[in-house]
């Protein structure tokens, strides 16, 4: 028998996720050098929308699209940069969904660091936690 292949999380976070225990919703967010958000990482054509009428349903799903769903552990609490945009707090879809920002420098993108781990979205490794 091989050994099982080396994971970089502990397995009981990832079964958590898919067995519906608390989970939080994020949406990464990449920040400029003068703070805006986008949702492309590279273009930086798409800022992200803090202001959504309910009716817009379009915005909205492309939105929830975008989320990716995690052991409410990885991201705990409601910070300034994760919190959800107050424009998003009357759309029942999106009023828990929390931002995960990362910083985009010349030289590629800073992951979002809390209580000594870092949260980023590696373009082929998916959602990473270090």
């Amino acid at each position: 028998m091989r050994p099982p292949p080396p994971h970089r999380h502990r397995r009981e976070d990832l079964i958590a996720t898919r067995l519906g225990a608390d989970t939080t919703r994020i949406i990464p967010v990449w920040t400029d050098t003068d703070g805006r958000l986008w949702l492309d990482r590279k273009a930086r054509h798409r800022p992200l929308p803090t202001h959504i009428s309910s009716t817009d349903t379009k915005t909205i799903r492309d939105l929830m699209s975008r989320t990716v769903q995690i052991d409410h552990r990885w991201l705990q609490g409601r910070y300034p940069d994760t919190d959800t945009p107050t424009g998003w707090r009357n759309i029942g879809a999106l009023r828990d969904v929390l931002l995960l920002p990362q910083r985009t420098t010349r030289t590629g993108t800073q992951p979002y660091r809390l209580n000594g781990q870092t949260i980023h979205l590696h373009p082929l490794d998916g959602l990473v936690r270090d």
